[in-house]
């Protein structure tokens, strides 16, 4: 059953916060010269292009900045250049109906990729990227309907399109970015903290969209680069405790076989102490093993735990 549509809010001022915020129409909404960008599709050249008309010098650019889409041969003497210049020149085309709603740069990457959400006419949204296809996002779709006519080729109503809300689009962003910085630490090799700053987010339809992924993005890298350090500091924890128990049944051993001992007090200081570590360090190797987290819960993040 199809969503019910959101209704569209007013743009909010600037520097205001407003993740509620609902575009009236995604076809009806933009200037003149946002009209002119938003259908180049290489990042260095539309932002060549969104200079020159702040400057009021766009009749001084060259055409093939203006292009929608570069020629092979247009592609390979930019890419001589300089293989940044390159970022969103792959891009797939539209479909028909199709247009791009939200882009992520990937600032940090050579050749600064990026990857698109894209809204259709006929309802539903899909991710595309300049080495993929992308995925659909939202399964509603319009459906024809032949009391009234319609046949499956007839265009759906211009604003059928469910416009989302700035927080809904924001959270689809920040999980795909996240997708790709998983991938650049644990298969790269980067640390977090060098891997923020990696992308960069814009739109035509959604003030203060990039600010906000920023926001959102930051937190959840700190967040990972925090699990991660628990993660280690339990492991090392584990086995150091481990190692502790071994050693002390060892000790204990060694001193409930010595000859001559047993019964004198230096004898039972020693079983005092070892008995009384021994449960010390078995106590919290059973609350690290079935829950690891639960050391966190109790000793809190950043506590080291005294084994001696």
């Amino acid at each position: 059953m199809p969503r019910k549509k959101k209704q569209p809010t007013s743009p909010p001022p600037a520097g205001h916060k407003d993740d509620s915020f609902v575009p009236a129409s995604y076809w009806t909404n933009l200037s003149v010269g946002q009209t002119i960008v938003h259908s180049i599709r290489g990042v260095a050249r539309r932002e060549t292009v969104e200079q020159a008309l702040a400057e009021g010098t766009l009749e001084q650019l060259p055409d093939f900045l203006l292009q929608d889409r570069l020629s092979e041969q247009q592609q390979q003497l930019l890419s001589s250049i300089h293989p940044s210049l390159m970022g969103g020149e792959y891009l797939p085309d539209q479909r028909p109906g199709e247009l791009t709603i939200a882009s992520i740069c990937y600032v940090g990457a050579v050749c600064r990729d990026v990857d698109e959400i894209r809204a259709s006419l006929r309802g539903g949204y899909r991710w595309v990227g300049e080495s993929w296809e992308g995925r659909e996002i939202d399964a509603d779709k319009w459906v024809h309907d032949e009391e009234k006519g319609e046949t499956k080729d007839t265009l759906p109503p211009i604003n059928y399109c469910l416009e989302v809300s700035r927080n809904e689009l924001a959270d689809w962003i920040v999980e795909r970015v996240m997708e790709v910085l998983y991938d650049n630490h644990y298969n790269g090799g980067e640390a977090w903290e060098d891997l923020l700053g990696f992308a960069s987010v814009s739109s035509d339809y959604y003030p203060g969209l990039g600010e906000h992924c920023d926001e959102l993005i930051e937190k959840a890298v700190w967040d990972c680069a925090r699990h991660d350090y628990q993660s280690k500091r339990i492991k090392d924890l584990t086995e150091t405790l481990e190692s502790k128990v071994t050693e002390l049944e060892e000790s204990y051993i060694g001193v409930m076989t010595e000859p001559g001992k047993r019964g004198t007090p230096q004898f039972r200081k020693r079983r005092a102490k070892i008995e009384a570590d021994y449960g010390r360090a078995a106590l919290f190797l059973q609350l690290l093993k079935p829950n690891p987290g639960r050391y966190w819960e109790v000793f809190g993040p950043w506590s080291d735990v005294d084994l001696h």
